[in-house]
Parts: structure tokens; sequence; C-alpha cells
């Protein structure tokens, strides 16, 4: 980026910077210049924070009625520390091109810039064959199954999330070679057949708000919105195809049993 001198003054809720910033810590990467650091990029009347630890790439952004052009690259400990700090319902984000600048009511701090060429260039979610509406079923889907999933990478066919969908349904499907484990949701998704692997899983951060979509193709990404602030969740998909798990399922049971769900939670507990 050219140099040049700016200054932007941004004044935002406490909270919802707060939960921004724990959100963005969601990925770091050790041994990386982009260790714990978060990027931000002010464009077309947008303020974009991003972190990615090359796996994860998350962005959280909202309006603002800036015209200006701005990239800075800082540290994200310090400025969640001082957020978390304050007691004051409002601070100000003070962009220039020589620190970041943090004001409350009663403190203040000055973070210094790194160079933001060391941030990685971000990917553009490519092949985007369909947007969905399911996004929030889906992602709760993931999560219902992901412990069944091989962390052996020796299998790396299994060391993934399935999601294949239909013209009125989509399973979420994990394995590991002793369990198996299964969700169908009544949603359409033809065309749907990717991977996510198992480590993106894992990590994926809890999204409160209302999902706007979840895309796929050679990225997967969730969307969504709360209290005026956008968050996206992408990840490469795994490349492969994944084993054919109806295929081992029995079609049909000679005995069916029906058990409280409490007890049997409780027996296998304590088992």
């Amino acid at each position: 980026m050219e140099w040049r001198s700016f200054e932007l003054k941004l004044l935002i809720d406490r909270d919802r910077f707060s939960a921004l910033l724990r959100f963005l810590s969601t990925a770091s990467r050790v041994n990386s210049s982009e260790l714990g650091t978060v990027f931000i990029r002010v464009r077309n009347g947008r303020v974009c924070f991003r972190s990615t630890d090359h796996f994860l790439y998350l962005e959280a952004s909202f309006a603002s009625k800036t015209r200006e052009n701005i990239d800075v690259l800082t540290v994200i400990d310090p400025m969640a520390s001082f957020v978390d700090g304050c007691s004051s319902d409002k601070i100000i984000l003070d962009l220039t091109d020589k620190t970041i600048g943090l004001k409350s009511a009663r403190r203040s701090a000055s973070l210094k810039l790194l160079d933001p060429s060391r941030f990685s260039s971000w990917p553009r979610i490519k092949d985007v064959k369909q947007k969905l509406s399911c996004g929030k079923p889906i992602l709760d889907a993931i999560k219902a199954v992901r412990f069944c999933a091989s962390a052996d990478l020796a299998s790396p066919e299994l060391y993934n999330i399935h999601l294949i969908g239909s013209e009125d349904r989509v399973y979420a499907e994990a394995a590991d070679g002793h369990r198996l484990a299964r969700v169908c949701l009544n949603c359409a998704a033809e065309g749907l057949d990717v991977m996510i692997p198992l480590k993106a899983a894992l990590k994926l951060p809890t999204l409160e708000g209302k999902v706007l979509s979840f895309k796929f193709g050679n990225f997967f990404a969730f969307i969504t919105e709360e209290s005026g602030v956008q968050k996206t969740v992408s990840c490469r998909t795994a490349n492969g195809s994944y084993p054919d798990l109806v295929g081992i399922l029995p079609k049909a049971f000679k005995t069916k049993a029906v058990v409280s769900k409490n007890e049997f939670v409780r027996l296998l507990q304590s088992s």
C-alpha cells in the first residue's frame, strides 16, 4: 500500500467490540508472522476486521460513514485486554498511519502498527455453487457429528465431516472406523457434496444472530449478522471423496427398544 497520512476515529459499543475480538481470536497460527494479529481494512463505507491461522478465515464487519481506504495490522491480545478492562459503554478506535489509539472515559492506550503486507492475501470464495438459507441447522449438524470424525491422519478420508444434499434433504456425517454419527436435515441442497476438515470443524466459533447463508464450493462459508455486525467463517474444503457410509448401515433391525433418554445418557456416562 502506498504510504499516506490518514486518521479515522470510530465510536464503537464496548460489548459489541469485545464480542468481535473474541470471535477473531479463534484463529491464531503458531510460528507465523500473523500470530495473534488482526488486519483492519476500511473500504466503501465498511470496516472489516480479519484474522486467520491459514486454515480458518474469520471476518467481522460493520457499516461506517467514512469513505477512507485504510489497511492496518496490529496485535489482537493488547486490544482485547484493553476493551475487556474498560467500564465505559463506548470506546473510541483511532486509526492513524502511525498507531492505533484506544480511548474510553478513563483509559487510553496506543498500539504499534505492523506492516500490513505481512498479512496473507484474503481468499475469494470462488466456485460457489449455491447459497443456502438453512445455514444455522447445517452449522449445528456439523457440531453434532464432529465428535465421531477420525483424528488419525493415517485415514485422511475420515478426517472430515461430510455434507451431502439432495432436493429435500441434507445429511451431515462423520465416522472413525468404529463409530458413526449422522444427522438428517429437512432442507433442500441439491448438489451439496463437500468435506469439511475436522481441524476446521473443531474450531468453528459460536455464531450468534441470523445465519444469512451457507456457501460452498472450493471453500465453505457461514455468514451471519447480529446487531449490525456481519461475521464470516470460511475454510477450504477437503479434496477427495468420502466413503459410502450408507452401505454399511443395516437395512432393517430385528429388535427395537424404547428407552428414557436421560436414563440412557446416565448409564453411558457411568460406564
